[in-house]
């Protein structure tokens, strides 16, 4: 048998034996940049017609049904869900816009870092609109499953929120600080115009 034959039935033999899996590393790899491009596609439609154009019917095309999110209390899940903290958002800041920053994604995760501006000129919860200009950031990371967005979570820049609907937020003073022995201070949060 000649030498360049025992080479190639060797390799061959070698290559029967890998797990398919080592075999089709650059399919997977491939399939995984093809997949966090699709979800980043996703997520930046629903921010673009969603929250941005404010298209609420159109909030089940990009959010699962079983859509849970992380942030929310109790067991809010669903588009309707989504769908309705999005048009409570716009009645308080009616002319509320979402600018990406930032889109990352990798598997079935996509971060979008969000620049949120708008005038609060919209009354809830019983605060009255005071035309403060809202500029912050928020952080949302989405988990997606064939093409839509399963669950998520959030943060958020809420001082800036306070602020832009009329708080004082300040910082507790080194006096009423809390130990762990004591009960924790009163809220550094009021109301009023600034």
């Amino acid at each position: 048998m000649n030498h360049s034959f025992r080479l190639a039935a060797l390799a061959l033999l070698l290559v029967a034996s890998l797990p398919v899996s080592l075999l089709n590393a650059d399919d997977e790899v491939a399939s995984d940049n093809s997949t966090a491009s699709t979800n980043k596609a996703v997520v930046s439609r629903f921010v673009e017609t969603v929250l941005n154009r404010g298209e609420y019917d159109q909030t089940a095309t990009f959010v699962d049904a079983a859509y849970r999110d992380n942030n929310a209390q109790g067991a809010q899940k669903g588009p309707a869900m989504v769908a309705d903290t999005e048009r409570f958002r716009r009645l308080v800041f009616p002319d509320l816009s979402f600018e990406v920053e930032d889109l990352m994604a990798e598997g079935d995760r996509v971060m979008v870092r969000l620049r949120l501006r708008g005038t609060h000129s919209g009354k809830a919860m019983g605060v009255e609109p005071t035309g403060g200009n809202l500029d912050m950031r928020a952080v949302r990371i989405y988990r997606l499953d064939e093409g839509k967005m399963v669950e998520g979570w959030a943060m958020s820049d809420m001082i800036e929120l306070y602020r832009a609907t009329g708080h004082t937020v300040s910082p507790p003073s080194p006096a009423t600080e809390a130990t762990f022995e004591e009960e924790p201070p009163a809220a550094a949060i009021s109301h009023g115009r600034r």
